[in-house]
């Protein structure tokens, strides 16, 4: 059996190697096109298993534990450090399976001076002869499972229950436990990534395919006259292709573990090379070489054989001029390439989309390695504080800032040495905690903890809208219909047609006590007036400040001094229908509701905060009288110093998150919660993210796939022009005989080659322009309806990137006509000198 599949293989690869070889200028671009793709998904495929060795080994240093019990009692505590539990049916085989790896305890004066505890843990088997954790993936998970069903879940049965200042214990899981998790999510990633690369690939190879096939119609009309079918047909190209492949694999394999290489070099950490890459590249390669072939055989074999036998090459791409007029005596050869190019416009625009749109992904790639630093670089939250009461008020939540922001005066003075020796006297003025934002959650539903209680409310939950003076809203802004509800009681109806509205609203409440804290918050956005005028609100003017943008696309033109009026609901006319929704929904609840309006003016306007809906800060009275709740905090998001690269910074390690964590949970101990309620802490991860992200070096991946794929652009070019004006060589020779001297033939390249790099020069700035919008559109609005974040991307062009693509567009636009052109000439001169070239004369 191997026997004749090996005789099989071998009969057709000889086959095959000999007519690639053999006319190897028809097949140059192929070996070039096949080895770029190759290199794309060899190194998206090494990266792909670089990263989660990457990802491990970060977190590995900056975690040693998985799992962490916060606020235990003592008798919790011992529960858990004791391994022995006959009682609660602790089996042999559980024993050894975690390791307390540290214990912090914590006094409690509220509960009689009965210590607490927080216990970080990590799981494994025990090595009883080095007495360390041995950490085996898959049993990780099951450790943890096992030890939260007969452990943990016996925790609140254990004697003395808890009193009113100790609630519960939290549960913590670090992402070294989770990073079975993320394995999969990147797995799943790379799967998404591959199919994205697999049409790409198909649709490059195909393109060029369809080039050559267009060109030699009368050869597969030959091999069909003479019984190929369909099967013959891409058996013959398959393994042409396949041949291709094989020569080119293995430097492109080299080349692309040498590039993944070089690129994560600077991370310090192990490169890891899995061999499954190898034969993934393999069947990868495989599949895009059947797919590109198996389509445009299966339209040829369709055809009839003498019709792509008589059948003039390219003659589909051509179209008449539809007008009859004397070629001679015209401006030639003006005029005639002017024809011409309309009766080659098919073939034009083909061409120009098809080799112009690499350069445009390669404007696209640059953006998405803009997209993703901005992204690693955006400002999040490295704690969330939790605080589930309905005691958070006003002056609360102003002390509870006071006691986070008290925390960098206790970090300077731990970590003075370090901060002395960074520049311009920074233990001073450095700051480790930098904003503190009030917030929760701005779409409230039934079950949720603060429902009804939240500080941001989404106006199209609480049957509310936003009224907006139409020269407010920008031309052509989307979202948005002309409010004219004749019979509502409100100066707004007074001029019909003056006003659009909206309930793509978040209303945001600001208390007088702790406004600071929003204010240090906003002031990393760019905007127009004062915020602090928000505080002068009285009873004749009331102030809000407002974003101008909605799903991240700025829809307003709002200046200081406009008015907006927000409305709450007062009574109800008739139902309305609740399968309604979107527009056809707010319109029917205008009709059938009757509301109360509230003038707001406008104090500041931010110009570039992240929104999924526009964001209306107002003062608590005004939010209460809007909303109809009470402006009650239930989470308190922490951000961190984030470091400027750019700067020579001083940068938070691990030791310095440890340390803030430490001190907010000391700061909201069992001692302070009987003054501010149930308070729980989470660390969020974000510098180990961030770090993790920044390890990973996508940045330089996508700019290196960019470069890749802008290469794909002149293999387009040159290959489609020599072989489209060698057809045209027939056409010159006739006009020749007509009159036409070498003079003008030599005119019509030229004019040739300058239409096409005016037409690859408009095409390539629209294209391009084209492209970055809808990668800018994606991940503004788009990809945030999925994940629910939204981070501010501003549209961008890449000046460098679309001057390489309009240069390269232009240059190959010109030279892919001056190479036929030039090869015609020397041909010409061989013929009418007795085959001799010009070094014969």
């Amino acid at each position: 059996m191997f026997e004749r599949l090996w005789e099989y293989l071998s009969r057709h690869v000889k086959i095959a190697a000999k007519s690639v070889f053999l006319n190897f200028k028809q097949y140059c671009c192929f070996f070039a096109a096949i080895f770029i793709i190759q290199l794309l998904y060899g190194m998206m495929a090494i990266s792909a298993t670089n990263n989660n060795t990457v990802a491990y080994q970060q977190i590995a240093e900056t975690y040693e534990y998985h799992y962490v019990l916060y606020n235990l009692t003592q008798s919790q505590e011992r529960y858990i450090a004791e391994y022995d539990h006959p009682e609660y049916g602790i089996t042999d085989e559980l024993k050894g399976t975690y390791q307390i790896v540290k214990t912090v305890e914590r006094a409690n004066a509220n509960n009689n001076y009965q210590p607490e505890f927080d216990l970080y843990i990590r799981f494994g088997k025990l090595d009883r002869k080095t007495n360390k954790m041995v950490l085996s993936a898959d049993k990780v998970r099951e450790y943890c499972n096992h030890f939260e069903e007969k452990y943990v879940a016996n925790l609140n049965s254990l004697e003395p229950k808890y009193d009113s200042s100790n609630p519960n214990f939290s549960v913590e899981k670090t992402l070294l436990l989770e990073y079975e998790n993320r394995v999969a999510s990147n797995n799943a990633g790379f799967w998404v990534i591959t199919l994205l690369l697999l049409v790409l690939s198909v649709f490059l190879l195909m393109s060029i395919f369809n080039i050559r096939l267009n060109q030699y119609k009368f050869t597969y009309g030959v091999y069909m006259t003479f019984g190929a079918d369909f099967k013959m047909l891409f058996m013959t190209s398959f393994w042409e292709m396949f041949v291709i492949m094989i020569t080119m694999f293995v430097p492109a394999t080299l080349i692309s573990t040498l590039v993944v290489f070089l690129i994560y070099l600077p991370s310090g950490f192990k490169f890891a090379f899995d061999a499954w890459v190898i034969l993934k590249l393999f069947v990868f390669s495989l599949v895009v070489v059947a797919l590109a072939v198996v389509m445009p055989m299966r339209v040829t074999s369709m055809r009839r054989p003498m019709s792509l036998i008589i059948t003039e090459d390219n003659s589909n791409l051509v179209s008449s001029p539809r007008k009859s007029f004397n070629l001679l005596g015209k401006k030639f050869p003006v005029h005639y390439e002017m024809y011409s190019i309309w009766r080659f416009r098919k073939y034009n625009i083909q061409l120009l989309s098809t080799a112009i749109v690499f350069c445009a992904l390669f404007i696209c790639g640059l953006y998405l390695a803009n997209i993703y630093t901005t992204g690693i670089d955006y400002p999040r939250p490295q704690f969330e504080i939790s605080i589930n009461t309905n005691n958070t008020t006003s002056s609360y939540n102003s002390e509870m800032s006071e006691t986070i922001l008290g925390i960098n005066e206790g970090f300077r003075t731990e970590f003075a040495e370090q901060l002395e020796k960074e520049e311009k006297g920074l233990s001073e003025t450095f700051q480790a905690i930098t904003n503190i934002e009030a917030t929760g959650n701005a779409t409230p539903v039934e079950g949720d903890l603060d429902f009804g209680q939240s500080p941001t409310t989404e106006a199209k939950y609480i049957t509310s809208f936003m009224l907006v003076n139409k020269k407010n809203v920008k031309f052509l802004a989307s979202g948005f219909f002309v409010y004219d509800k004749k019979e509502a009681a409100s100066v707004y109806n007074e001029v019909p047609g003056s006003y659009k509205v909206t309930n793509s609203v978040v209303y945001k409440a600001v208390s007088p006590h702790n406004a600071d804290d929003l204010i240090q918050f906003l002031s990393q956005y760019k905007h127009d007036g004062n915020y602090e005028d928000i505080l002068k609100s009285d009873d004749t003017t009331e102030y809000c400040i407002i974003g101008d943008s909605i799903s991240n696309i700025s829809k307003f033109n709002f200046k200081v001094g406009d008015t907006v009026a927000v409305s709450t609901k007062t009574g109800e006319i008739t139902p309305v229908d609740s399968n309604l929704t979107g527009k056809t929904l707010l319109r029917r609840q205008i009709k059938n509701y009757n509301y109360s309006y509230k003038t707001l003016t406008i104090c500041a306007v931010i110009k570039d905060i992240p929104s999924g809906s526009v964001p209306v800060y107002m003062l608590n009275d005004a939010y209460k009288e809007v909303t109809g709740r009470e402006p009650y905090t239930t989470l308190l998001n922490v951000y961190t110093h984030s470091v400027d690269y750019g700067d020579d910074g001083f940068v938070l390690q691990d030791e310095h998150i440890d340390y803030l964590e430490n001190e907010l949970r000391e700061a909201f101990s069992a001692d302070s919660r009987s003054m501010y309620g149930a308070i729980k802490v989470k660390n969020l991860n974000q510098s180990a993210e961030k770090a993790i992200d920044e390890d990973e070096h996508y940045n330089e991946l996508f700019i290196a796939i960019s470069v890749l794929i802008l290469c794909i652009s002149p293999i387009i070019w040159f290959f489609s022009q020599i072989l489209f004006y060698f057809k045209r060589e027939k056409e010159f020779n006739i006009i020749q005989s007509m009159g036409a001297n070498g003079s003008d033939i030599r005119k019509i390249y030229l004019l040739g080659g300058i239409s096409m790099s005016v037409l690859s020069f408009i095409v390539s700035i629209l294209l391009s322009y084209v492209a970055s919008y809808l990668m800018f559109y994606a991940v503004n609005v788009v990809i945030p309806g999925f994940t629910g974040e939204y981070i501010r991307y501003t549209f961008y062009m890449p000046w460098y990137a679309l001057v390489i693509s309009v240069v390269m567009s232009v240059a190959c636009g010109f030279f892919s006509v001056y190479i036929p052109y030039k090869s015609y000439f020397n041909n010409r001169y061989s013929l009418e000198n007795g085959g001799g070239g010009k070094d014969d004369e």
